[in-house]
């Protein structure tokens, strides 16, 4: 069987075993926190939840992952260090995704939350979706592959996809600690604007959520060097760039 190790070269390398799904976290930065989502939580943001299990692992998120010589200065600093693998699933035709929801508002500036991300295995994309008008929305469908990193603008509703049929998409992310999450037109409307999908020769295609056929929705699909919101870190991972830049990065996330 298989096995995905990630975040090697930070030196805390986890695995994952592909096939079965099962991850070892890496001793030398166990993360403090896991979580599982199931889709049971899940199947109402999905065109035909038909035929999965309830209880079937859909994806898995880890937070406060750091190298213990660095545990206390994240924490100082109210940075998270997170992790989010989603495997391959198929449901019906539909990639296997994440939720999907907006920040919440910092009072000290009266802007949302920005999240800065590090691609580390796989290939996908995070569909991001504002709305810009009465039931007019802007909607962007970010393609990502490893090593990519680039940050979620403010007020971005945002959501991640697997688009492989073969591997797991994983992913860095840096996080404030105190930020909340708002769920509300994914909710609303059982998930994103657009549906991604693969048809019988594995080809991927687009479709729109029906659930939003009374909004314009302006779509946009890009590559991560073709957007404005790369890493600004100068070509350094995520976690040796807070360490190295830290002000420089608690001033992007903070919004």
């Amino acid at each position: 069987m298989e096995k995905i190790l990630f975040d090697a070269q930070l030196g805390i390398p986890s695995e994952i075993e592909c096939g079965t799904n099962r991850i070892k976290w890496n001793e030398a930065a166990y993360p403090e926190y896991s979580g599982i989502r199931t889709f049971d939580k899940m199947k109402a943001l999905y065109e035909n939840p038909e035929g999965i299990p309830e209880q079937r692992e859909m994806y898995y998120t880890a937070g406060r992952v750091a190298r213990k010589i660095d545990m206390d200065f994240f924490k100082s600093n109210g940075i998270t260090y997170e992790y989010t693998i989603i495997p391959v699933c198929d449901v019906n035709g539909e990639c296997n995704k994440t939720h999907g929801h907006v920040h919440g508002i910092n009072p000290a500036t009266g802007k949302r939350r920005m999240e800065a991300f590090e691609i580390l295995h796989g290939y996908g994309c995070f569909e991001l979706f504002k709305e810009v008008g009465r039931n007019e929305f802007d909607c962007l469908v970010v393609l990502l592959e490893k090593g990519d990193c680039f940050i979620v603008p403010s007020d971005f509703f945002h959501l991640s996809i697997n688009l492989s049929l073969s591997d797991p998409f994983i992913f860095a992310d840096l996080i404030k600690d105190d930020v909340d999450t708002i769920y509300s037109y994914v909710k609303e409307k059982n998930g994103g604007p657009y549906r991604m999908l693969h048809d019988q020769d594995g080809e991927m295609y687009y479709r729109l959520n029906s659930n939003w056929a009374d909004c314009r929705i302006n779509l946009k699909v890009m590559r991560c060097k073709d957007c404005n919101w790369q890493n600004p870190l100068a070509g350094k991972k995520l976690y040796e760039g807070f360490i190295e830049n830290t002000q420089r990065v608690k001033e992007i996330l903070e919004g």
